[in-house]
C-alpha cells in the first residue's frame, strides 16, 4: 500500500455512468512540482474502480457519491 507523503483532508469518489472521478483535498503543500501551489487534485479512474484505487493507493475509505 502506498502512503502519500503529505496530509489529506478529504477524499470523495463520484461514481458516474462513465469514468469515476476522484477528488482529493490536501491539508498542506506537496513535494510534487505540479501541485506546489494547489491544495486540490482531481483524478479520473476507470468506471467502477475509483473506490478501490483510493483504498489501494491512499489506504483510506473515501466518501462516495453515486450519481448513476
Amino acid at each position: 500500500m502506498m502512503m502519500l507523503p503529505f496530509p489529506i483532508k478529504k477524499v470523495v469518489v463520484l461514481l458516474t455512468h462513465g469514468t469515476d472521478k476522484i477528488s482529493i483535498d490536501l491539508d498542506g503543500p506537496t513535494p510534487f512540482p505540479e501541485m506546489q501551489y494547489a491544495l486540490h487534485a482531481n483524478i479520473d479512474a476507470r468506471a467502477g474502480y475509483g473506490v478501490q484505487w483510493v483504498r489501494d493507493n491512499l489506504g483510506i475509505t473515501p466518501e462516495v457519491i453515486d450519481t448513476r
